[in-house]
């Protein structure tokens, strides 16, 4: 009787192990639906909750422990982590370490928590930053077979694919945000012309977003992407342009998004950056977030974006924190939630859903 009781719960495990794990591998659309589902769930919520995150694992120059911080002290001081893990894939040359900071983003969703990627890629034409302006090689770039395409393919985006295919075979659902503040004029891959001041055609920008959006679903089977459009905000003037002015289409964009850097979180539609996006139809969030310099010595406080968020005019999914630093010039810069003032009122904010309130199941 013993044995016969044992050969039934063992056979029940094993069911039950082997429906979960097939379920994890061929149910990644249907997760992804349901992250998305839930996200602009909160968009649209009258209950104007909203999600939480911190950005970390993004200098290459620092250790991960050191980066891991703006998270796990976070925690210890607050007793609570972050909705949203964001991290960013590394400065030119790609990093090294992808695979390491993924076992953290792996452990994270697997407590919980939803997660964001994004890259600083360096200029694939010159060799330099991401900051090396001088770039004209958009439409060869786009277009397969080219020296420039196949260079940026195989030196950065099978790299970059490798690791997220390691997400996807881990079951985790990424925020992709690839390209971000195109509509400024700071990095390579906005279509701003650094000798003429003009601004390049949608169809410059596009073409590069659509060629990684092609590889990554087509060829790398990447299924586990939600595209993510994240402009910064527009102030006018010569150094930015409309944020919906390169949208790639909405074939090709899940979530929109601004990058807000403030003091007064009283600018979110400055020259209609959020109306714009918001037309477009898509869930929106704040994709990074920060006080802007004059504030960065840790007196802005946690509290206004939460208050502008859930009480304000406009609605978000979630906001996410960009993370400290020091700057050769002014020292460390406090932008960190846990190098502001209130990360405590922050974090605890009946507003506010952090890892262990995240339910998109």
């Amino acid at each position: 009787m013993k044995t016969r009781f044992f050969l039934i719960i063992t056979g029940i495990m094993f069911l039950t192990v082997s429906c979960q794990v097939g379920q994890d591998k061929m149910d990644m659309t249907t997760k992804k639906a349901k992250v998305l589902a839930y996200i602009d769930k909160l968009y649209k919520s009258e209950q104007r909750t909203i999600l939480s995150g911190q950005t970390t694992c993004h200098n290459q120059s620092r250790s991960l422990e050191a980066q891991y911080r703006f998270i796990d002290e976070l925690a210890q001081m607050t007793g609570l982590y972050p909705g949203i893990l964001a991290v960013d894939y590394g400065y030119s040359p790609v990093s090294n370490r992808l695979a390491e900071v993924n076992d953290y983003i792996v452990d994270y969703w697997k407590k919980g928590g939803l997660v964001s990627i994004g890259f600083h890629p360096g200029n694939p034409a010159t060799g330099g930053s991401a900051w090396d302006v001088d770039f004209d090689g958009f439409k060869e770039m786009a277009t397969e077979g080219t020296p420039l395409n196949v260079k940026w393919t195989t030196e950065v985006l099978d790299k970059i694919a490798d690791a997220l295919t390691m997400l996807r075979d881990s079951g985790v659902v990424v925020l992709w945000r690839p390209f971000h503040e195109m509509n400024g004029d700071w990095f390579w891959w906005c279509p701003h012309n650094a000798k003429t001041k003009e601004w390049r055609p949608n169809e410059d920008f596009k073409g590069i977003w659509v060629q990684m959006y092609n590889y990554f679903t087509k060829t790398r089977k990447l299924d586990n992407l939600l595209w993510v459009y994240s402009p910064n905000v527009s102030y006018g003037g010569e150094g930015t342009i409309k944020t919906d002015f390169y949208y790639p289409g909405n074939e090709y964009v899940d979530i929109v998004a601004l990058d807000w850097y403030t003091n007064t979180v009283d600018d979110l539609n400055s020259d209609e950056s959020y109306d714009r996006l918001v037309a477009l139809g898509k869930p929106f969030g704040v994709s990074e977030f920060g006080p802007e310099k004059l504030f960065r010595d840790g007196s802005f406080d946690n509290l206004l974006i939460v208050k502008a968020l859930t009480e304000g005019p406009w609605r978000s999914a979630f906001f996410i924190y960009w993370d400290s630093w020091t700057s050769r010039t002014v020292g460390y810069c406090h932008v960190a939630i846990m190098d502001n003032k209130n990360a405590q009122g922050l974090m605890s904010h009946p507003k506010v859903i952090n890892r262990d309130k995240v339910s998109w199941k």
